[in-house]
């Protein structure tokens, strides 16, 4: 069972990823006096979801965004310097008798797919891929052949730190690991029952798709039923409480020379048995640039909608050009063109219900091309043809359910490229640029309307 916290519509929820994990079943719809995961857990009623684990999802997956899985976890619980090898890193003696302890407050983590910020006060961000433990079950000196059945189910984390902040003060880091989403738990809490030997359990982490940590738990110096022993010696463990339970070796600070994650950069941390946590690193917003994020759509096919090349002026296109320039590696990987990319993003949009002559007017491509593009995919298994029972013979064009996870593994990527744009271009002249383009854009549509 796997369970998850996500908003849609601005208004939050929590449920049940369904049984084909493209929707999710609404709980808080089912469970009267429940408000949110964590209270699920704290009132032990995780066999009441259980039993709604074949209900048809209210949901599409690709509708809902994420939010940090507990939403307001009474301990977060982290441990530093857990895995062969990460105590050489830091020049430490590696036989200390008891692990190094930690605590991160809630504010400091976000959701799955959601962005990672780094702050305007250092450009030191790194990542730290982990195995979560969630607690399911209170309990104070816990014997370690007991912690599992205190165990709710697992889940991720990219445990960000704020490197130089770390050695603000001598022997604590509390200053470099509390930074506002700057790190990411998700995507979902996979029930402890699907999980089997915990040390085998096997973790990577990978920043624009380049391994750069890769072990397993049997690694930890502390194991994971240790942990829970530990905790629960000093202080109880309750429902919902999270444990961070160590990072292999391998972050950007102990690269040489150091590398930290730039805006752009996709953090992915995976586990087979749980699934893939992804984010995007972005530079924390300041208060004037909040409603120019808004705008990105008229930045073109970079994020795979209709193109405004006609009307850029030149230096943005030579902007967007160098964003896209990085951005077809990555596409090439994936055996795609710009133009199927374009067709994939359009349908993903319109939410399966476009037919050709739509997909066209989307994409800007003609009718004849969008045609041979989706012959193209549908042979690849991406796209599929759909009626509707009202009209059988009209056919509909969406994305199947590979199509749909193609997307959902590139899209961060394509809003990494005009991030570029943006960076490169400079913030407030492309703001200043995409609001003379919307206004174009909407001169355009006038004008169309008159004509017609």
């Amino acid at each position: 069972m796997r369970l998850l916290s996500y908003s849609i519509h601005g208004e939050a929820g929590f449920g049940l990823l369904s049984a084909d994990r493209t929707g999710v079943v609404d709980l808080g719809r089912r469970l009267t006096g429940v408000g949110d995961l964590g209270e699920l857990l704290s009132q032990e009623r995780l066999a009441d979801a259980r039993r709604l684990a074949g209900d048809p999802p209210d949901h599409r997956l690709e509708h809902i965004n994420f939010e940090r899985l507990i939403p307001n976890p009474q301990k977060i619980f982290c441990i530093g310097v857990n895995y062969g090898g990460r105590a050489g890193e830091y020049n430490e003696s590696s036989d200390d008798a008891y692990p190094s302890v930690f605590v991160r407050f809630p504010d400091s983590f976000c959701g799955h797919e959601q962005e990672l910020l780094r702050p305007p006060e250092s450009e030191q961000l790194d990542y730290e891929g982990e195995i979560v433990v969630v607690i399911g079950t209170a309990g104070r000196r816990i014997p370690v052949e007991e912690a599992r059945g205190h165990i709710a189910g697992l889940s991720l984390a990219n445990e960000g730190t704020i490197r130089d902040w770390v050695r603000h003060g001598r022997f604590n880091v509390t200053q470099g690991k509390n930074w506002e989403a700057s790190g990411a738990i998700g995507p979902w809490l996979v029930t402890i029952d699907e999980i089997d030997d915990l040390d085998s359990l096997h973790l990577t982490t990978r920043v624009n798709g380049e391994v750069r940590q890769d072990d397993t738990a049997a690694a930890m110096r502390f194991g994971i039923e240790y942990q829970i022993h530990y905790l629960s010696t000093f202080t109880t463990l309750r429902p919902g409480d999270v444990i961070c339970t160590g990072t292999p070796t391998g972050a950007g600070a102990r690269l040489d020379p150091p590398v930290w994650l730039r805006p752009g950069d996709v953090v992915e941390v995976s586990v087979p048995e749980i699934g893939t946590l992804c984010n995007t690193i972005a530079d924390e917003p300041l208060p004037q640039a909040e409603g120019q994020r808004q705008l990105d759509v008229l930045a073109g096919d970079a994020i795979g909608m209709r193109p405004f090349s006609q009307s850029l002026p030149m230096a943005l296109l030579r902007a967007r050009e160098e964003a896209m320039r990085r951005f077809r590696p990555l596409l090439a990987a994936h055996d795609l063109t710009e133009q199927q990319w374009r067709v994939l993003r359009a349908l993903t949009a319109a939410d399966d219900r476009l037919d050709l002559t739509g997909l066209a007017e989307r994409t800007a491509l003609q009718v004849p091309s969008a045609s041979r593009i989706v012959a193209n995919l549908e042979g690849r298994g991406l796209v599929e043809r759909r009626t509707t029972a009202g009209d059988q013979r009209r056919a509909s064009l969406g994305l199947s359910s590979a199509g749909r996870e193609l997307v959902r593994r590139i899209a961060p990527h394509s809003e990494a490229a005009y991030n570029r744009i943006e960076q490169e271009f400079g913030s407030e002249r492309l703001a200043k640029l995409l609001e003379e383009l919307a206004d174009l854009a909407a001169l355009t549509v006038t004008e169309a309307a008159e004509a017609s």
